[in-house]
């Protein structure tokens, strides 16, 4: 099976405000952008999509390019930031965030979800999908999908934040059968 993982097109968003399960807009040059991440995709079989309104914009515009369905997927959701959803970056205390950049993997940022959390629910997502010869898009988010990659890539949580992927673009990566793909247990 070859997966894609494909990151939504660009929301519309100030510049520095903290958002993850925000359901923010997509761009005004939302037509234009989904039309280019679509050139770059190859035929897909099946579909899985964040529910968030960013990603499943581009996924109905894939399903119906390639006539297939969209599986929309709560466990492909970004990131939830909690309080902090929404805010100025440059607002949120500055003490909140040393304390969450000490323990990325056990504080949860703005009481919402920790990382652990994430690896957890893509994890199972990822076990869940069906072993075949298809190629099957991925739509989410950068958060879930650098999970996704490093699971895939056999990596551990703490190489997280060192790959990037930019609005529109995707990773196109093998997923082997059987059970034990990628690290379900990360490292500490």
């Amino acid at each position: 099976m070859t997966l894609l993982l494909v990151r939504h097109t660009q929301p519309d968003i100030a510049p520095g405000i903290c958002y993850g399960r925000l359901d923010v807009e997509l761009a005004p040059s939302q037509r234009t952008d989904i039309e280019c991440a679509l050139k770059k995709l190859p035929l897909v079989s099946a579909i899985y999509s964040s529910p968030s309104r960013r990603c499943a914009l581009l996924a109905e515009a894939l399903a119906h390019r390639d006539q297939v369905a969209v599986t929309l997927d709560d466990r492909l959701r970004e990131l939830d930031f909690g309080i902090w959803e929404g805010c100025p970056w440059d607002q949120i205390s500055i003490a909140e965030i040393d304390h969450w950049s000490k323990d990325l993997w056990s504080v949860a940022p703005g009481q919402g979800e920790n990382l652990q959390a994430l690896w957890a629910r893509i994890t199972s997502f990822r076990l869940s999908l069906p072993h075949s010869d298809q190629t099957i898009a991925i739509v989410s988010h950068l958060g879930p999908l650098r999970a996704f990659s490093c699971q895939l890539r056999g990596s551990d949580w703490s190489t997280l934040f060192d790959q990037s992927l930019a609005y529109g673009e995707s990773w196109q990566l093998p997923l082997h059968a059987g059970p034990n793909t990628g690290k379900d247990v990360p490292h500490e």
